[in-house]
């Protein structure tokens, strides 16, 4: 096997207060539209449906050089898919990335969030997208967290 084409998958989960419902709204808008707060801010490009399919947004890298993410389908309030649509050597470095994201409902007006990614990283790149990912991905699960609980 081709380490180089292998897929990797990568997990990350929070709970959240709120019902599934109520997390899904929130994760759309705060984290998914404003990138929970965080600078450089999000450049929506497109706001799709309202279960956040067609929702493309751009996450400002370098001068004139974005990633590019898309929710592609949904089960709401269950899960919903996105994709890198623009993955390159400029922008981020792999050859396919997929992620989805499940809203399990806990009871007692609680979800656990659940990102998950599966990517192919280009060659010699793994360490630094896991780096990435690991900085990013548990920020914006937190600050869902934070936001939901001063609701």
């Amino acid at each position: 096997m081709n380490l180089f084409k292998a897929t990797r998958k990568i997990v990350y989960s929070q709970t959240v207060n709120g019902s599934p419902q109520e997390v899904w709204s929130r994760f759309i808008d705060f984290v998914w539209k404003r990138g929970a707060g965080l600078k450089p801010s999000i450049k929506l490009e497109k706001n799709g449906q309202t279960n956040g399919v067609g929702c493309t947004r751009c996450i400002p890298l370098f001068k004139n050089t974005v990633i590019r993410e898309k929710i592609i389908t949904a089960d709401y309030p269950c899960r919903l898919y996105y994709r890198v649509e623009n993955p390159s050597w400029m922008t981020f470095p792999v050859i396919f990335h997929i992620g989805w994201i499940d809203f399990i409902s806990l009871g007692s007006d609680s979800t656990k969030v659940v990102w998950t990614i599966e990517l192919i990283p280009k060659p010699f790149m793994e360490l630094f997208l896991r780096g990435v990912m690991n900085l990013m991905i548990p920020l914006y699960l937190r600050l869902l967290a934070r936001e939901s609980a001063q609701k």
